[in-house]
């Protein structure tokens, strides 16, 4: 037996950079939604379906309802006197017809709403579930886990949007809203998004099997009783102290969609209805934003002079409350698979990997990032 002769050490083999990796999961994502498109549409077509019923049962938005009573007021006081006492006092009476559709409005809202969190919750929570031992096998191989979530987050975004507008622009046709489609675009969109975000943030915490059950109490159950639609937390409320606006506006999946869509549709009834005032009100005698229809039922206390000014173009205030909700339990999911399942991912404890210096610092700057976001979630939920 000869011994070989001497050779080189193999060279070692060198990681992909972050980008290169987002980039290959993304493709890889897209790649395995189109091969399972079939479980997609069916999906699709169930959330479309249940839009299309539940709409098409509740028929077109109304102007105003008979409720048999009867406007009792001596309309001569609000032109002819100048405080605003007469008006405050009767103004429920005023404008009762127009007020009676609030609550067949806020119940159509409330059921589309927690039927569509549900659906979606459901089919993210099965994508991502089918996902984990993939996730696992990345995480264990050395590869960036941050690309690997980050490319999740992206294309299941771009799904949402696209399964999104076609429930948004089915719900608009079989509503015949006033207000624009943009408003029920971005209203749906943004519900979407926060589902998804649910899901994410409980994927690291809770096991696979008990994944999309969880996920679908947590949403019916916020949704149903923190969204202000519904007792035992009304918009009144909602908006009586900064805690509990902060509360249901990171609880309830569905508090800003209802509230959205709901002032969307009441800004877009003229004057004369009680909900709004013209842009130049200077022909109107003792109204003010305290003298509407939107603030006798509590909505948008917090942009009431947008609110009741009358457009047809949508309301937005809620967008970036919205928007920063689900982004901060998007956030807290990209740390929090950092510390859950490290035995699943080949790693070792996290009180140990802080011990390093360099993973020490990480963990603190996402901690810093976290508590950013969080603080810009409070401001903007609650108008600090």
């Amino acid at each position: 037996f000869k011994p070989p002769k001497p050779y080189d050490l193999p060279p070692s083999s060198s990681q992909q950079i972050f980008l290169k990796q987002l980039f290959i999961n993304i493709e890889r994502n897209f790649l395995i939604t189109f091969r399972s498109k079939k479980t997609k549409s069916i999906d699709a077509l169930v959330l479309l379906l249940a839009i299309s019923v539940m709409t098409g049962l509740v028929g077109v938005a109304e102007f105003s309802k008979n409720d048999g009573g009867v406007a009792d007021v001596a309309f001569e006081v609000l032109a002819f006197d100048d405080s605003n006492e007469p008006l405050l006092s009767t103004f429920p009476t005023i404008f009762r017809p127009f007020s009676a559709i609030y609550l067949d409005m806020l119940q159509f809202y409330v059921e589309i709403g927690v039927v569509t969190v549900v659906l979606v919750s459901l089919s993210i929570s099965r994508s991502i579930v089918d996902k984990r031992s993939e996730f696992y096998r990345e995480a264990s191989s050395g590869y960036d886990i941050n690309a690997y979530m980050l490319a999740l987050n992206f294309s299941t975004t771009v799904e949402l949007t696209c399964l999104m507008t076609l429930a948004a622009f089915l719900s608009f046709i079989l509503r015949s809203s006033l207000t624009n489609f943009f408003a029920y675009f971005i209203n749906f969109f943004l519900l979407g998004w926060i589902s998804s975000s649910w899901v994410f943030f409980l994927y690291p915490i809770v096991p696979s099997k008990n994944l999309a059950l969880t996920v679908a109490f947590w949403v019916t159950f916020a949704s149903l009783l923190f969204s202000g639609g519904l007792e035992p937390i009304s918009y009144e409320e909602v908006y009586s102290d900064k805690s509990s606006q902060l509360f249901s506006g990171f609880a309830a999946p569905t508090r800003f969609f209802q509230e959205g869509l709901l002032v969307s549709e009441f800004r877009c009834r003229e004057t004369q209805t009680g909900f709004t005032f013209e842009k130049d009100d200077s022909h109107q005698v003792n109204r003010t934003t305290y003298s509407t229809l939107i603030d006798a039922l509590f909505l948008a206390q917090n942009d009431l002079q947008n609110a009741t000014t009358y457009s047809c173009e949508g309301w937005y205030w809620n967008v970036l409350p919205l928007f920063l909700v689900g982004l901060f339990l998007r956030m807290a999911s990209m740390a929090l698979v950092h510390v859950c399942n490290r035995g699943e991912q080949a790693k070792a404890p996290i009180w140990q990997e802080m011990k390093n210096k360099g993973n020490f610092f990480v963990f603190k700057f996402i901690f810093v990032v976290l508590l950013i976001m969080f603080a810009a979630v409070v401001v903007c939920l609650s108008m600090i």
